[in-house]
């Protein structure tokens, strides 16, 4: 035989000694700086090898988007061109006052 009899090695030991062995073997073992930066540099490499089908993924978007719609999570409005400087400016607007109300309760505490 060429190596180490671990079956021999652990036969030899108190039972105390084999309760320590095993415990850090199994229950807390040591890992050290390099084992565990080739467990994140294989754990890349693996993610990266995942192929992302991008036409699936916008079919299930536009999907969920339509579920969305017909439940009535989602509203979807077709405004007149002519409405949407006006809403421009109410949203312009209504962001300067939400600043403004940021502003002043930074400065009053």
């Amino acid at each position: 035989k060429i190596g180490i009899d671990a079956s021999t090695i652990e036969a030899s030991l108190s039972p105390t000694e084999r309760y320590g062995l095993r415990f850090r073997e199994v229950i807390n073992p040591f890992y050290s700086m390099f084992y565990y930066s080739e467990q994140q540099r294989m754990g890349e490499a693996t993610s990266m090898e995942e192929e992302w089908n991008v036409e699936e993924i916008e079919q299930e978007k536009a999907e969920e988007e339509r579920r969305a719609m017909e439940d009535g999570d989602l509203l979807v409005t077709h405004p007149k061109p002519e409405m949407l400087p006006r809403q421009r400016q109410l949203y312009i607007r209504e962001r300067a006052r939400l600043r403004a109300e940021k502003l002043r309760r930074k400065l009053t505490g």
